[in-house]
C-alpha cells in the first residue's frame, strides 16, 4: 500500500537508540517488521530479540511470559536470562533477580553492570550501587544504556540527598535525550530533576500524579454500570478492573500494580493499600495462578507501609462491616 513506511525504514527506527520512555516508535516499528517477515527467518529472530528488550521496560510481566513460553536458543540464553533480571527488578523482585545475577557472575559488560548496581540499591547498598554507576558511566557506554544508568544514578543521588549531583545527572541527561529527540523522556527528567532539587515542590509533583491517577481511574470506570455507593468500601475502578480485564490476568496485574503505586505517590496510602487488598482478594477467587503477580504486589506494599498497615486494614473491615450492616435485609 502506498505510503507504507519499507522494512528498511522500520528497521531503522527499532535499531534506532530508544531512550527511557521515548520507545513507542521502536515497539510499533518492531511490531510492524515482526509480523510482515517470514516465520523461522534470522531476520525475524533478530527482531524478536530486540522487541524482547525494548519489553523488559515497559511490559516486564509480560515478557517474563513470553520467555517462558519460548524455547530460547542457546546463543540467546544469556541476552534472556539478562532480560529476565531486568524485568525481575522492574517489579520489585529483587530476590529472582539476584539469583540469576548470581549464577551469572562470569558474564560481563555494561549492560550486566547496570542490573548488579540496581540489585546492590534494592539490597540497600546505595554506596555501592552509586561506585558501580560511576564506573559504568565513565566508560561511556551506548546512548540507551547511559540514559538508564544516567537515570537510576540521579534517581539514587536524589534519595542520598545530594542534590548537585541530582543537577549534574540531569544537565548530562538533558543533552543526551536532546541531542536523540527523546522528548517525552527530557520532560519527566525535568520535571523529577526539578522535583529531586527542590524538595518542597513535592506538593506540586503529587498533584500532578494524582491528576493521573484520576484519569486513570475514570477511564477504567467508563462503562461500567454499578455506582460506587453499591459496593461499599470496594473501589470501584477495582471492579471496573475484573470486569474488563478478568480475560487478561497479566494485564490486569500490571495496571493494578501501577495504579496503586501511583496512588502511594501521589500520597494516597490508604488508596494503595485499598487496590491491592481488594484486587488481591478478588484475583485469589477468580484467576488462579494469575492471581500470583497481585499478591506478590500487594505482599511488598505490606512490607513498605509497616507498621501503618493496620490501621489501614482495621479501617477498611470497619467500612466493610458498616455496608453489610446498612444493607436492606431479605
Amino acid at each position: 500500500m502506498a505510503g507504507e513506511p519499507s522494512n528498511e525504514a522500520l528497521q531503522r527506527t527499532l535499531d534506532a537508540p530508544a531512550l527511557l520512555a521515548d520507545v513507542i516508535g521502536a515497539l510499533l516499528s518492531g511490531e510492524e517488521l515482526y509480523a510482515r517477515l517470514a516465520a523461522g527467518s534470522k531476520e525475524r529472530e533478530r527482531v524478536w530479540w530486540r522487541l524482547n528488550e525494548l519489553w523488559a521496560r515497559t511490559e516486564p510481566l509480560a515478557l517474563l511470559t513470553r520467555l517462558d513460553e519460548q524455547e530460547v536458543p542457546a546463543e540467546r540464553e544469556a541476552l534472556a536470562d539478562r532480560l529476565r533480571a531486568e524485568a525481575l527488578l522492574e517489579l520489585g523482585r529483587s530476590d529472582e533477580a539476584g539469583a540469576i545475577l548470581e549464577r551469572s557472575q562470569a558474564r560481563v559488560g555494561p549492560a550486566w553492570d547496570l542490573l548488579r548496581a540496581r540489585l546492590a540499591f534494592a539490597r540497600r547498598r546505595p554506596s555501592e550501587a552509586l561506585a558501580a554507576l560511576d564506573a559504568l558511566l565513565a566508560e561511556k557506554p551506548e546512548p540507551e544504556l547511559q540514559a538508564t544508568a544516567l537515570s537510576f544514578r540521579m534517581r539514587y543521588r536524589a534519595l542520598a540527598g545530594n542534590p548537585p549531583g541530582v543537577a549534574e545527572d540531569r544537565r548530562a541527561l538533558s543533552l543526551l535525550l536532546g541531542a536523540h529527540g527523546a522528548n517525552l523522556s527530557e520532560f519527566v527528567i525535568d520535571v523529577y530533576g526539578s522535583y529531586a532539587q527542590l524538595p518542597e515542590r513535592s506538593q506540586v509533583v503529587r498533584h500532578k500524579i494524582a491528576l493521573v491517577v484520576a484519569e486513570t481511574k475514570g477511564q477504567l470506570t467508563d462503562g461500567i454500570n454499578e455506582e460506587q455507593a453499591a459496593l461499599g468500601p470496594l473501589p470501584l475502578h477495582v471492579h471496573a478492573l475484573f470486569v474488563k480485564l478478568r480475560a487478561d490476568p497479566q494485564r490486569l496485574a500490571d495496571l493494578a500494580t501501577r495504579l496503586a503505586g501511583a496512588e502511594y505517590l501521589a500520597g494516597d496510602r490508604a488508596g494503595a493499600f485499598a487496590t491491592l487488598y481488594y484486587a488481591d482478594q478478588i484475583a485469589a477467587r477468580l484467576l488462579g495462578a494469575g492471581a500470583v503477580p497481585v499478591r506478590e504486589a500487594f505482599d511488598e506494599l505490606c512490607r513498605i507501609l509497616g507498621a501503618e498497615r493496620a490501621a489501614i486494614e482495621a479501617d477498611l473491615r470497619e467500612r466493610g462491616d458498616q455496608f453489610l450492616r446498612a444493607r436492606p435485609k431479605a
